[in-house]
């Protein structure tokens, strides 16, 4: 540009109100860059060294050697403290004590290896550490009222209070539980336990108020002495359960081998059907191929004082009546290979009496053995899944604080007929008559499950686990009270939308799932409730 030019643009650029303040924002620029130039550099060429292209060596020597001084003192041996005695031993005396004492708090001077304290400790801890605690011991022995009984009248109580338990191993989360049972006779042929039913979506146990946790492993670390008294009583005079097979193993292996030969007694809750319900319920066990089952055997025949083994099959397998071919099998092989004198009780999943290809074949295959005892299981229809309706006032004893599910309350329940006779599983239908309904149903509030029963010749209802039946006036007493703790009932007409009674409610049925059906009992009691018709 020539000269003439620059000075024409310099006179445009000064003298427009447009284009003045523009030059001068190019000039500023020009200046500052000028200036940031070597900053810009600078910063560019740290950024490569840092993260581009960095050093080999990130730390310096120093560091190095700071890390590996450390890492070595930390990985090395520790010298041991002082041997000292047990100042808690049983029936020690004063000098014992005294000696203990002396070994436990040695004086600054005799200790030269003790660390000199830092500037930042408090002249209290300073002074603590030149006083001699005196300590005080309970000589069990001498003091307790308990242990002034003799050894034999001690160990009659321990058996009462320890031993005699049908305890249920069970998964919690990231360890063993266990469940002491309520029952009577928890190896009953047409008991279903229903204390084990509440589970997480993973199968794992979630405990509720029932049944009550006696906690015996609380009783057994209270003191030394009494551990010392039961821990064998605990393992020789108790049932111990388990409905999965995967348990057993992980509850061998958490135990000491001394203990693991004092156990006497064993129940197995094992599952061979095909396909269960058709449903993978997380609240039952799982399915077993029968690996798991045929190691738990293998634990068993090395245990040397077993003297009791229980199997019974699961509800899902009981509830199909019968076994695959090759599950029958399979199920058989395990059992024979058990090598154990004492006597083996067999829950098989057919009824007595009952007629199907399979039977002469188990009793031929299996239990021509001495050492097997044959129980068959009550003629029973395949489980439905029905709705159901509380047939009267009851308490849900798993919910911690005291409360009451009312009668005509609707909800859901598992339903299984008994029959008064065997029967054929496929058509056509026989006409033996109905003895006993159950139904499992549960309490969302706790997610606790109980168990109801019809008897179909008294005409009566009764609750079995889980609840206990109260009456109108108790149910009334505490609405009154507590009453804005519980939602209200929608009218009798609402509850029954769209319900309709099962047909054929006295014959067997191959559906598992069917919510929008009642049974007849259910019906008729929930008529009587509402007041629709008379008791």
């Amino acid at each position: 540009m020539s000269a003439t030019a620059q000075a024409k643009f310099f006179f445009v650029a000064i003298t427009s109100p447009i284009w003045c303040p523009l030059y001068l924002l190019f000039l500023l620029s020009e200046a500052l860059l000028g200036r940031l130039q070597p900053a810009w550099a600078w910063l560019q060429k740290e950024y490569d060294s840092r993260f581009v292209e960095p050093p080999r060596e990130l730390l310096k020597p120093r560091e190095i050697n700071e890390r590996i001084h450390v890492r070595k003192r930390r990985d090395e041996i520790k010298a041991l403290g002082p041997v000292r005695r047990r100042v808690l031993t049983l029936g020690s005396n004063d000098s014992e004590v005294g000696a203990g004492i002396g070994e436990l708090c040695p004086s600054p001077e005799q200790n030269g290896s003790m660390r000199p304290k830092k500037w930042w400790v408090k002249n209290t801890a300073k002074s603590c550490i030149n006083e001699v605690i005196q300590q005080s011991i309970f000589d069990q022995l001498g003091g307790c009222k308990l242990y002034k009984l003799p050894y034999e009248v001690r160990k009659i109580i321990w058996h009462y209070a320890v031993g005699s338990n049908f305890i249920h191993i069970v998964r919690k989360k990231g360890r063993l539980g266990s469940v002491c049972c309520p029952a009577e006779d928890p190896t009953g042929k047409d008991r279903r336990d229903i204390c084990l039913l509440s589970r997480d979506y993973y199968g794992r146990y979630v405990p509720t108020a029932w049944p009550n946790d006696i906690r015996l492993l609380s009783l057994i670390t209270s003191c030394r002495q009494i551990y010392s008294e039961t821990v064998d009583v605990l393992y020789s005079q108790n049932t111990f359960s388990f409905d999965e097979s995967d348990l057993f193993g992980a509850f061998i292996a958490s135990i000491l081998p001394k203990r693991k030969n004092l156990l006497t007694s064993l129940h197995f809750v094992w599952s061979h059907s095909a396909s269960g319900l058709g449903r993978n319920l997380y609240f039952e066990p799982r399915n077993d191929d029968g690996k798991l089952s045929r190691d738990c055997l293998e634990v068993i025949n090395s245990l040397p004082s077993v003297g009791s083994l229980t199997i019974t099959p699961s509800f899902a397998c009981a509830a199909m009546g019968a076994m695959w071919h090759t599950r029958r099998l399979t199920w058989i092989h395990i059992l024979r290979s058990a090598q154990l004198e004492c006597p083996i009780q067999v829950t098989i999943p057919w009824a007595s009496g009952q007629d199907h290809p399979n039977k002469d074949a188990y009793i031929q295959e299996l239990f021509s053995d001495g050492r097997f005892h044959l129980r068959q299981s009550t003629p029973t229809d395949h489980a439905e899944w029905l709705s159901f309706f509380i047939p009267f006032n009851v308490q849900c004893l798993h919910c911690d604080t005291y409360t009451i599910i009312r009668k005509a309350t609707r909800g859901v329940a598992q339903v299984i007929l008994t029959r008064k006779e065997p029967y054929w599983q496929h058509s056509p239908y026989p006409a033996s008559e109905p003895k006993l309904t159950r139904y499992w149903t549960f309490h969302s509030y706790c997610r606790g499950w109980m168990e109801f029963q019809y008897d179909w010749d008294t005409k009566t209802w009764s609750v079995t686990q889980g609840a206990k039946k109260i009456t109108d006036d108790e149910a009334e007493t505490h609405l009154a009270k507590e009453g804005f703790r519980y939602p209200s009932l929608v009218q009798p007409h609402e509850r029954l939308h769209p319900l309709s009674v099962k047909p054929n409610s006295t014959r067997s049925t191959w559906s598992s799932f069917d919510i929008n059906h009642v049974d007849l009992p259910t019906k008729e009691m929930y008529y009587r409730n509402v007041g629709w018709t008379k008791a």
